[in-house]
């Protein structure tokens, strides 16, 4: 019986080939894009207290690194974060108001978006006088409501009403004595330029602070 040299040596090539293919094959992971969640996306501030948010991340056998990414003149005051961990961080100067932005996770597989808020709407209680000797104080609500006290600080004349903050940080307040007595406003400015927050502006007879109606200063900060 003759041996089929032809058949033979395409055996051993063969086997040749599968052994080289074998031994010389991709045993990395697999890379895919990352994944990554905040406990909760709908962050809900504190005015004038700084806090932060860490995210869970699995960069699926890669490395990467992460951007915020919004499209706020000037960006949010405040607000920054770790390219590294994710980590959101904002200090006590957050801006007022709701902030929408999105968390961008990327590395060499793809890119993961979390779309994110940080609500930090005013409230607190703001100390001072009115006309410059008077006491007064106004304490915000987070529901846009306030209350009035006013001429005592330890026996205090009380009002409640409303707020409203325009995109300049001016703030205009509504409000009615308890007593049933007239109606009275409020406009001046939310100044953050320093530790402590301050409203400072003026007071006014009936709603809407018409400038007609005048009455005089109001000077407060924060507690």
């Amino acid at each position: 019986m003759k041996t089929n040299v032809k058949t033979i040596y395409l055996a051993v090539v063969t086997l040749l080939v599968l052994t080289l293919t074998s031994c010389g094959g991709d045993d990395s992971p697999t890379v895919k894009s990352p994944t990554i969640a905040y406990d909760n996306p709908d962050i809900e501030a504190t005015f004038n207290q700084a806090g932060s948010t860490t995210p869970t991340i699995d960069w699926n056998n890669d490395t990467g690194t992460i951007e915020l990414i919004e499209s706020y003149t000037g960006g949010i005051p405040g607000l920054s974060i770790s390219n590294a961990s994710g980590k959101i961080t904002w200090t006590k100067g957050l801006g007022e108001g709701m902030w929408i932005f999105d968390v961008e996770a990327t590395n060499s597989a793809g890119t993961t978006i979390v779309e994110m808020s940080i609500d930090n709407t005013l409230q607190g209680t703001f100390t001072g006088t009115y006309d410059t000797t008077d006491f007064f104080q106004v304490v915000f609500a987070k529901d846009h409501t306030v209350i009035i006290n006013a001429n005592d600080a330890f026996i205090p004349d009380t009002a409640t009403g409303t707020w409203s903050i325009s995109n300049n940080n001016t703030i205009l307040v509504n409000y009615i004595y308890d007593d049933g007595g007239s109606h009275y406003s409020l406009k001046g400015q939310l100044i953050r330029d320093g530790i402590t927050p301050k409203y400072q502006g003026n007071w006014y007879y009936e709603y809407d602070a018409i400038e007609t109606n005048l009455g005089g200063t109001i000077e407060l900060d924060m507690e």
